[in-house]
C-alpha cells in the first residue's frame, strides 16, 4: 500500500545510501516525550515487524503547497513508500493531539478514564468517525511505521517548506 512520508532533505541525505530508511528515535522525544514513549509503546504491541525506528506516515499524499510539516525555508523531501499495511499504526490525526497535549481522549462528560488508557481510542476509526461525524474515508489519518527498506521508496521530491 502507498503511504507518504515528508521528511528533512537531512534526513533523505542521512539515509539514502543505507539499506533502510531509520529514524533516531531519541531526537524525535525532545518535545512531546511521554505521548511519543507512549506512541512507540503502542507500535511495539501492535506492529508485528517492529524494529526501533519511528516513522510517520500518511494514506494520502500531502499537499506540499500547505505549511506546517516544516519549519518555513527549510529544505525537505517528499517520499512515497510502498508498505505492508499490517506494519503501519494509523491513527486519527485530530485526536493525536490530545494525547500531544496530554489530554484525555474523552467520549462523555465526566467519563472516568484512565488517561492513557483514553488515549488508544486514537486508533479505533470507527468510533473516530462517529465523533467526527464522518465516514471513516473521510478522516484525516496518520501513521507511524518502523524501518523501510530503501527499495521501498517509489518517489522523491523534494520542496522548500512553505
Amino acid at each position: 500500500m502507498k503511504f507518504y512520508t515528508i521528511q528533512t532533505l537531512e534526513f533523505w541525505n542521512n539515509n539514502k545510501n543505507n539499506k533502510y530508511l531509520l529514524n533516531n528515535y531519541s531526537l524525535i522525544l525532545e518535545d512531546f516525550e511521554i505521548p511519543y514513549k507512549w506512541m512507540y509503546s503502542q507500535m511495539i504491541e501492535r506492529i508485528p515487524k517492529f524494529d526501533n525506528s519511528m516513522i510517520w506516515v500518511w494514506p494520502k499524499r500531502p499537499d506540499l503547497r500547505c505549511s506546517g510539516y516544516l519549519e518555513r525555508g527549510s529544505k525537505g523531501v517528499l517520499l512515497e513508500l510502498e508498505i505492508n499495511k499490517e506494519n503501519v499504526l494509523l491513527s486519527d490525526f485530530d485526536l493525536w493531539h490530545l494525547p500531544l497535549m496530554d489530554i484525555t481522549v474523552e467520549i462523555y462528560e465526566d467519563e472516568q478514564i484512565e488517561k492513557m488508557v483514553s488515549w488508544q481510542r486514537i486508533f479505533d476509526l470507527e468510533l473516530c468517525s462517529k465523533l467526527n461525524e464522518v465516514n471513516i474515508e473521510d478522516l484525516t489519518l496518520e501513521g507511524v511505521t518502523s524501518k523501510v527498506p530503501l527499495s521501498n521508496v517509489r518517489l522523491i521530491k523534494e520542496f522548500v517548506a512553505k
